[in-house]
């Protein structure tokens, strides 16, 4: 598996995260649309989900796709704080 293959792989997941995070964002905006009051508590933090999701996996495609070394670290150091994020909310919940 060669330089050329990892970054193939890393680039493809980033694309699909990319898309999930659009359907995540049309999602919140659909959730907005409906006046319900738990549907509307919910809005802000979908809409911000997947914006951050968004943000994370365009670092990550633009780094895999420019061979980007600072954009690919920023993408790792975030992903980081992603795992360690869920791993507190986990034992926290």
């Amino acid at each position: 598996m060669g330089m050329g293959t990892s970054t193939f792989v890393i680039r493809w997941i980033n694309f699909l995260t990319m898309l999930l995070a659009i359907a995540v964002i049309i999602f919140g905006v659909w959730m907005s649309t409906h006046h319900d009051n738990c549907r509307r508590s919910l809005t802000l933090p979908v809409l911000g989900l997947g914006a951050f999701i968004f943000v994370i996996s365009i670092i990550g495609f633009l780094g895999a796709l420019k061979n980007n070394s600072i954009l690919l670290w920023i993408y790792l150091i975030m992903l980081c704080m992603v795992l360690v994020a869920i791993l507190v909310f986990t034992v926290l919940a």
